[in-house]
């Protein structure tokens, strides 16, 4: 199942649900059911008994999506490092400060792996997806509650406790592993070719793309290449409104020339932001 398949799922009234874009640059909306709560408990405790990683501790959670820093009891999320008294830090590798020994754990996410800090890959759609094995760091285990195929095109992925959530298209590779530690549980390598592309500004810094166009769900699909340092070319199917520009402009912080072309992707795994400098 694609993302644009799953678009065309009727929704149902007074279900929470999430929006997501992943690194395809197609947004969904998914409900979450009852059993996938109860999954996120389960395998939040998992990852304490796996690995130590205690929710009473104050953490800082990096999330590039993260509009602004907002606090929820331990837990403070926020779009890029900031300064405290953290015990524990949840990020991508590229977003990671340069002292890491302040902190008690670290849990790496949503790139290449590094080696550094504890690997856990998950998404919006699926909660925690996999979990480093607490015996063999070159592996994650697989949550029981899934399935997962493996394919020169991706990961296809199925929720058993999720009524539409089968076969679905994540657009991340990984490969089929072994495991011989005692849990009994599938493995799979550490995902590969996830590391993002970051946004180079005139000035000369570097970050990541908080691109934007998210929110316009007339968008199919896009990706937004960058030629150089002021330009920028934004391939989209669909339906393109008008302000989606300046909305790019604005999320970027520099008034960039945006060359429009109508499809036309990068074959392969499709990331929403690919500098070609």
């Amino acid at each position: 199942m694609t993302r644009l398949e799953f678009r065309q799922i009727e929704q149902k009234p007074g279900m929470y649900s999430c929006r997501t874009s992943g690194s395809t640059g197609t947004a969904v909306v998914v409900q979450k059911y009852y059993q996938q709560f109860i999954n996120l408990l389960n395998h939040q405790e998992l990852l304490d008994r796996w690995h130590g990683w205690d929710l009473r501790a104050k953490t800082l959670k990096v999330f590039p999506a993260c509009a602004e820093v907002n606090s929820e009891n331990n837990l403070t999320c926020s779009n890029e490092y900031i300064s405290g008294e953290w015990e524990q830090l949840m990020s991508f590798p590229s977003l990671f400060p340069v002292d890491l020994l302040k902190f008690k754990k670290v849990i790496s996410y949503g790139e290449a792996w590094t080696g550094i800090g504890i690997d856990v890959y998950s998404s919006e759609e699926f909660g925690f997806i996999a979990i480093q094995c607490p015996y063999n760091k070159e592996v994650l285990h697989i949550m029981d509650n899934l399935k997962i195929v493996f394919t020169d095109e991706g990961m296809k992925i199925s929720d058993l406790t999720h009524p539409y959530l089968r076969d679905y298209e994540i657009g991340d590779y990984a490969e089929e592993r072994k495991c011989d530690c005692s849990l009994n549980l599938p493995a799979m390598s550490h995902v590969q070719g996830r590391l993002r592309g970051r946004i180079r500004l005139p000035d000369g810094t570097m970050k990541y793309p908080i691109l934007g166009l998210y929110q316009y769900m007339g968008i199919e699909r896009f990706q937004v290449f960058q030629e150089s340092l002021t330009k920028l070319r934004l391939h989209y199917t669909g339906q393109l409104p008008y302000e989606a520009i300046s909305t790019l402009r604005k999320s970027l912080g520099y008034n960039f020339e945006v060359k429009v072309v109508k499809g036309d992707f990068k074959e392969g795994k499709r990331e929403d932001f690919i500098c070609e400098m």
